[in-house]
Parts: C-alpha cells; structure tokens; sequence
C-alpha cells in the first residue's frame, strides 16, 4: 500500500462536507469505496487495472474509462445508485415511485425495489437521499410491523433532524406516528401528526391516511367531536387505495364516532355502505367491524335481539375469515374480543343469563393477557350477583375507576354500562346508591364531551 494511499484515505472524510456536484467521480468512487472497506487493490483486481490507476482515477488526474467504470460500479454495488450528476433526478424519481408503492399498498413490488434502491446508503455524498430512501424505507418496515427496524431508522435520523428537507421531515414524523399508535402512546403520536401538518413539501403532502391517524388517536383519548372532524376531512381528501382498507377504515371509524355522540342515523348510513363495500370485495374484517358497530346501534336502542343477530354474523364472519387463511386472530383479535362484549351485554338485556355467562367465560379466554379486558369481562360476570356484596365492591372499586380512568373511550363507555346496570339493580332498593352511579355516569359523560 503506497504512503499517497494512506494520506489520501485518512483525508477523505473531509470531502464529505462538500456539496454534491463538487465532488469529482473519482472522490464519490473513493468514498464509496471506503465506506465499504474496500482497497484500491481490490477495485483495480475487479476491473482488470492496477492500484496505481485506481488512485490516479481517484484522485482525478485520470479519467476512468466507461467500460471500466462500469466494472467498478458492479463491484462496489451502486451500478444502479445516483453516480453521475445527470443520474439523481431519475433516481429521486424511482424513490418517490417505490414510495407510491408502499402508500397504495403494492408491498411485494416495493420489496423487490429495495435491493437497488438501497445502494445509495453506501454514498456518504448522497446524504439526503439516502435519508429519504431510510424513511421510505421505514414506511415499509411499519408495513411488516418491523417495529425495531423501524425504530433504528428513526434514532439513526434523528440527528440530522434540523437540516432535513421537507420531504423526509414529513416522513420521518408520519412514521414516528405510526411507531407510537403501535405502542398506544396516542398523546405523542397525535403531535408528530400536528407536526407534519405544518411542513410544506412539493413532493408529499398531508393526506387521507393522516387524517385518518389523526381521528384515530382522537378516539383513543377520548374526544369524539374532535376525530369526527378528523374523520370527515380524510373522506373528503380520500382519493384511491389499491386494497379499499383506508377508505373502509374511515367511513366505520366515522361511524364509530358518531355512535359515540347520539348521532345514530349517520352512523347507519355509512355502516350500511361499509358492510355492502366490504363483502362485495370479500375484506370479511373490515364487514365484521361494521356489524359490531350496528350491534351498539341495537343495544343503545334497547333492541337486543337485533343487536345480538349482529354480533353473531360477526362472529361468524371472523370464524370464515379464519378458516379461509386470514388474520384473525393476531390482527383482529382486540376486534373479537370486543365482538364478545357486545353479544354478552345483548344477552343481559335479554336476560338470557346462562348464554350470558358463557359468553362472558370465552371473553375471559380470549382475553388472558389484557388487563383492560380481563377486567371488564370479569365485572360482566360479578353483575348477575349484585347482592353479593364481593361482586358489587368488585365492580364499583376496582372495575369501574380502573375504566373510568382509562383515556380509550371504548373502554369509559364499559364503565357506563357498569353503572347503568348497577343502577338499574338499585333504583328501587337503594336510591342512594343509584343516585351515587348516576353522578359517576354523569362526570363520565362530561369529561368526554369537555375534551372534545
């Protein structure tokens, strides 16, 4: 190894400072070439040259010849990397495609793109792209639930946060939304959402899918008003996915929403629409999530057996979708879980109180591992035993401020239908305690529709 080498390597991280377009050919194969670990020995033996000419090339006081040029780019890996000026439009290009892939859900083409794309990661000069590519890189990570991955891309980002361009920084924070809905911390995800819509970018802009996020979180913390203005912005900037599932998404989360605020018609309308869309292209989930939602309608409605006829298709619609390869239950099993509470809370109604229990004994199956949910099904089952003074303190001191407490407005709706079926029991026996119950449904109702 000559002593030019050795002088010339140890000064090459300076030259990564320099803008892009100053740097020669020879100084972008170099540092590609040492980021790799690579000598000029094993450039020249892969090109059929000596060392002496690769460090002449690198240096630039020789041209390198195109047939050789395209030995080395072979053997360094970047023959489809952005190496030429006139060659970075059209790779910016390709990772904007290979971002449509992703955002319209065309995973496998997206995946077979990664191999090339991600050469530009071993160009120290392409600092910005090779940025953009990591991020659109961790879209499609979040897309596997690669939730570690994701996370290494994200702190490896994070440093160059502040002289980021407006694309990745869009992205970096659609991402880090998406990690922390993932990890139900809803509070951080709804401000890198907020964060995102205030950067303006040509090539990305806000869209249905972040809305969509947006009225999602809002529901997790409890502020139905708040998501449904959420909700109706993604439908209307909704424009086309592949797969239907955003669009679905929206319209029985809109649904869901305006469940949670009396108004039932609308949520109708649009549940009606969802269960047609989903079974005419065979989305069996996202059918069943609908017909959950119209079994609520029922029981709010006091119509029991129609709500009870509800989540029995729904249930039977996930046992289709499991015997037919789908994703229940890892996906959708919070989903069933949920499906099982609205059928045991139809069957009290019914009073159909053996069917009750052993609705309430598959809920406590399925829900070994969930704290929230163990809780609830085990109050449903304390209910049929309210003069048992165990079962009443169970409920009244563990289950409902364990509910009440929780930002999920799912789960401060069950602690309402606690009290309403505590005070139903004690309207006549002990209107002291109904009166109690009362006030706690009252507080509930008022903290969710204060929050907004």
């Amino acid at each position: 190894m000559s002593h030019d080498k050795e002088v010339d390597d140890n000064n090459t991280w300076g030259d990564v400072m320099k803008p892009t377009n100053s740097l020669t050919l020879g100084e972008k194969l170099k540092q590609t070439r040492i980021i790799k670990g690579l000598s000029q020995e094993n450039v020249a033996f892969s090109a059929n040259s000596s060392a002496s000419v690769i460090s002449r090339i690198e240096r630039g006081q020789l041209d390198c010849p195109p047939e050789m040029l395209k030995r080395i780019r072979e053997y360094l890996e970047i023959e489809h990397a952005p190496l030429l000026d006139n060659e970075r439009d059209t790779f910016l290009n390709r990772l904007w495609i290979w971002h449509e892939m992703i955002a319209t859900n065309r995973f496998a083409e997206a995946k077979a793109a990664c191999k090339a794309l991600s050469q530009v990661t071993f160009m120290p000069y392409e600092q910005n792209m090779s940025q953009l590519y990591n991020m659109i890189e961790a879209r499609l990570l979040l897309s596997d639930k690669n939730y570690q991955a994701t996370i290494e891309r994200l702190n490896a980002f994070e440093p160059y946060v502040d002289e980021a361009d407006a694309a990745t920084l869009f992205l970096y924070h659609r991402n880090k939304a998406v990690l922390l809905v993932a990890s139900n911390d809803y509070k951080d995800a709804t401000s890198s959402l907020l964060a995102l819509l205030e950067i303006k970018s040509s090539e990305i802009s806000v869209d249905a899918g972040v809305w969509n996020l947006l009225g999602y979180c809002s529901m997790q913390l409890s502020k139905p008003i708040r998501a449904i203005l959420y909700y109706e912005r993604a439908r209307a900037d909704y424009n086309f996915d592949r797969t239907h599932t955003l669009q679905l998404s929206i319209n029985i989360s809109l649904a869901s929403a305006y469940v949670v605020v009396g108004e039932l018609e609308q949520a109708r309308s649009l549940l009606s629409a969802a269960i047609h869309h989903a079974r005419g292209i065979n989305i069996i989930p996202a059918a069943c999530a609908a017909l959950v939602q119209f079994g609520v309608i029922c029981h709010i409605q006091k119509n029991y057996s129609e709500g009870l006829n509800y989540c029995e298709q729904a249930l039977e619609g996930f046992l289709q979708d499991a015997q037919e390869g789908g994703k229940y239950p890892n996906q959708y099993k919070e989903l069933y879980i949920q499906t099982l509470y609205g059928k045991a809370l139809c069957l009290l109604g019914l009073k159909r109180i053996p069917q009750f229990l052993q609705t309430v004994d598959e809920g406590k199956k399925e829900a070994i591992g969930s704290e929230v949910y163990s809780i609830i099904f085990k109050a449903l089952g304390h209910l049929v035993n309210l003069q048992d003074i165990h079962s009443y303190q169970y409920i009244t001191d563990t289950a409902i401020p364990y509910l009440k407490n929780c930002d999920n407005i799912a789960f401060k709706l069950a602690a309402v239908e606690l009290c309403k079926a505590i005070e139903s029991h004690f309207k006549k026996r002990a209107v002291k305690k109904s009166l109690i119950i009362a006030a706690i449904i009252r507080d509930i109702y008022e903290e969710v529709f204060r929050g907004l």
